[in-house]
């Protein structure tokens, strides 16, 4: 099977004065049948060359996992009153952005303080359950 070539359209771009052009513009539009096309011939191609290596491929998928540690905080940054940091979980992709309100000193000691299962343990329990407000996912990448 012999790779797929992707047609070239010359597309010109000015900026500042420098022309550039621009050659396979045309699969940036994702919504263009030619697109997901010529990327199904990539893949097809990629598999017919890559046959055979099926199983090399997966033993060195999971030596890459076991090296990595799946569940993990990164070290929060303050900005602004509230403290920033990204977490990731085992078997997801991509890392949970996250904030939450730095504590004052007197949050700090009504926490101490508060009993396990008291209301305001319970209030603060779910403020930090908001507080993770963004999952990026693959949607739209």
């Amino acid at each position: 099977m012999q790779a797929p070539l992707a047609e070239r359209e010359p597309v010109e771009h000015v900026i500042h004065g420098d022309r550039r052009v621009d050659h396979y513009a045309w699969m940036k539009n994702r919504k263009d049948p030619r697109v997901r096309a010529y990327l199904e011939a990539e893949n097809a191609y990629a598999d017919v060359e890559m046959k055979g290596t099926e199983e090399f491929q997966e033993k060195l998928y999971q030596e890459m996992l076991g090296r990595i540690q799946q569940t993990d905080l990164s070290v929060p940054y303050r900005l602004r009153g509230y403290a920033y940091y990204t977490r990731t979980e085992e078997g997801k992709q991509y890392p949970i952005y996250c904030r939450k309100k730095e504590a004052t000193e007197r949050d700090q000691r009504s926490a101490i303080r508060s009993q396990e299962g008291s209301a305001e343990t319970q209030r603060a329990r779910r403020k930090w359950n908001l507080s993770c407000f963004l999952t990026i996912t693959n949607a739209g990448w």
